[in-house]
């Protein structure tokens, strides 16, 4: 596993939402982080996951999320 340095400020208002909002799901600022990080990767990855089907070469947005999932790769 990797670390990231963030900020105490935003490190401190990921942990104060998470607290406050249990009900979005998040255990932990790490829970969050991951959860936005993969959100975001995904959302950049759109366009080209929409040009692949346009293109005929099927690539599903979440099978590509699986790289994100299961055993640490570095």
């Amino acid at each position: 596993m990797k670390y990231i340095p963030l900020p105490t400020e935003l490190y401190s208002e990921i942990d104060r939402l998470v607290k406050e909002n249990r009900n979005l799901g998040y255990l932990s600022v790490p829970d969050f982080v991951r959860d936005v990080v993969r959100d975001k990767i995904l959302e950049i990855r759109k366009p080209k996951i929409a040009e692949n089907r346009r293109n005929g070469s099927f690539v599903d947005a979440e099978s590509d999320c699986e790289v994100f999932e299961g055993a640490d790769s570095a």
